[in-house]
């Protein structure tokens, strides 16, 4: 079926392009996406598990650029760019630390960089933050979405395979990576490009450990991506941001919001006052 193009065109507040990440937070709950992308709020709390992943993140990235331009590394400098990043990443009021605290946190995080250096470090990396971007085309309608996808890559190896770095609290499952929205885009997206993706992902267990996947590009994990994708792409364009209320209310970066302006939070959960 040849594709043809969707007739609602995008809101003037939408971004440009949608990408993995948004499709994900819609998912999650719409409302909440509303409050990010369309509204722009500053987060109500932050998460030192988002700065945590965002900090070994870009460490990583910096071993790898500085590798590529043959420049002599260590775990030791690598470590002064991570707390560098911790540090900026929690200078703000409404962090909610929890039970753990700065130097907690920059433990953990050395400890995940170190098993990554220690482990992955000699990777073949030629390139870092590689972009793609396609358009999402309903697969039984063959309706092309306004909004094109965009997103990047975290490396590319010598091989041609694709690098996407995570940091996460348990392994992913087979489920996960089949039909988790991100992953499925990526595989989309490497699908286009004719090679694999692998995963890395840096589990922050007691003992952190790294899982290490190849995730094939698939005709019909693409197929799902794309009716997925395109299901949430229509009713953002059609204005639609219910609540999706749940056990992940009481950590949400924008409770507060949500459930209006008399809403409080008390010892870390919001209730209504």
């Amino acid at each position: 079926m040849a594709a043809r193009t969707a007739a609602t065109m995008p809101r003037s507040d939408l971004p440009a392009h949608t990408s993995a990440s948004q499709l994900s937070a819609y998912a999650r709950c719409p409302r909440a996406y509303a409050y990010r992308y369309l509204e722009h709020r500053e987060p109500e709390v932050r998460s030192t598990g988002m700065a945590l992943g965002s900090a070994v993140h870009s460490t990583v990235q910096w071993w790898f650029e500085q590798r590529a331009q043959e420049r002599e590394v260590s775990i030791e400098q690598a470590l002064k760019i991570l707390n560098a990043d911790l540090a900026a990443a929690t200078a703000f009021d409404n962090v909610c630390w929890r039970d753990t605290t700065p130097e907690r946190l920059q433990a953990e995080g050395a400890r995940l960089v170190r098993l990554f250096i220690e482990q992955k470090g000699d990777l073949p990396v030629i390139e870092s933050e590689v972009r793609f971007d396609f358009v999402i085309v309903d697969p039984d309608t063959g309706e092309q979405m306004p909004r094109p996808l965009l997103g990047y890559f975290d490396a590319e190896l010598v091989t041609g395979n694709l690098i996407e770095l995570k940091t996460a609290k348990r392994s992913y499952s087979e489920v996960d990576l089949r039909v988790g929205i991100q992953f499925s885009a990526y595989r989309t997206a490497a699908r286009y490009h004719g090679v694999d993706v692998e995963l890395m992902a840096l589990i922050r267990t007691k003992t952190p450990k790294l899982q290490h996947a190849v995730l094939p590009h698939d005709r019909d994990v693409s197929r799902w991506f794309m009716a997925s994708a395109a299901t949430i792409e229509r009713a953002v364009l059609a204005g639609h941001f219910p609540p999706a209320s749940g056990m992940a209310c009481s950590s949400c970066e924008y409770r507060r919001a949500c459930l209006g302006v008399q809403a409080e939070v008390v010892d870390g959960e919001a209730e209504a006052a």
